[in-house]
């Protein structure tokens, strides 16, 4: 139920974005922005997924593992379909994500999130789940 609303959500206030900036630049120039972004994005999210891949063989590479860098590769997988999906909103928000920076904070709170949710349930003493 939370997704539909969500999904809800994001599309009405996509469409009054588009509403509002076709306003001041015209229908054309609002759709050939929103293209533009698209194609920009796919490029973006190719280069810094294979950044993020690289990282990711190196770690195992060297016998590590690379919890950090596959949780990069899947907000990088995000932030592409956001950069896809037509929109303003989505492409802000997948811009935001495709930023080295912003993961940083972003994967910090995915991190803390799961610690939590792993802590609730399960309880592991000396190794054994109990």
């Amino acid at each position: 139920m939370y997704f539909f609303l969500i999904i809800l959500f994001v599309s009405l206030a996509e469409i009054a974005v588009f509403i509002e900036v076709g306003k001041y630049i015209g229908t054309l120039n609002t759709i050939i922005v929103i293209l533009l972004t698209a194609l920009a994005g796919a490029v973006a999210v190719k280069i810094e997924g294979l950044r993020v891949w690289h990282n990711v063989s190196k770690e195992i590479k060297a016998f590590r593992l690379p919890t950090n860098s596959v949780i990069d590769a899947a907000l990088v997988l995000v932030s592409g379909v956001l950069l896809i999906t037509p929109g303003f909103l989505t492409d802000m928000l997948g811009l935001l994500l495709l930023l080295p920076l912003t993961r940083i904070f972003v994967r910090k709170i995915l991190q803390k999130h799961f610690s939590k949710k792993i802590k609730r349930n399960f309880h592991i003493i000396d190794g054994k789940k109990h």
